[in-house]
């Protein structure tokens, strides 16, 4: 079989954590898992009645400091790259955010341990 070719850009690294989705379409937020995290972008699980379409323009809250309150200008603008059908009111969505988020580091092996 030929080589799998990765095309992202950024190293990406396996991070379950709670955020929301404003859907600029409707305004609303939605619950979200993610499952894997880079500053370029993320896969999430979505928690949504009806479908999040590729190419629409999200807004992510991601808590990366503990505080129980993201503010609205620290939503992070994303695009809808890739998404699966929406099953049992979940959708996975994977999201390209607008600009790097530098500040998004994997965690060290060493706090992982």
């Amino acid at each position: 079989m030929g080589e799998r070719f990765d095309r992202r850009e950024h190293e990406r690294w396996t991070s379950e954590m709670c955020c929301k989705v404003r859907c600029s379409r409707t305004g609303r937020y939605l619950g979200a898992l993610t499952s894997d995290l880079s500053p370029g972008g993320a896969m999430l699980s979505v928690q949504t009645p009806t479908a999040i379409r590729a190419g629409q323009l999200v807004e992510i809250a991601l808590k990366t400091d503990g505080r129980p309150i993201v503010f609205r200008n620290e939503l992070v603008p994303a695009r809808v790259v890739r998404c699966s059908s929406v099953l049992d009111r979940h959708q996975v969505v994977a999201v390209q955010f607008e600009s790097l988020q530098e500040d998004l580091k994997a965690p060290s092996r060493a706090a992982a341990a």
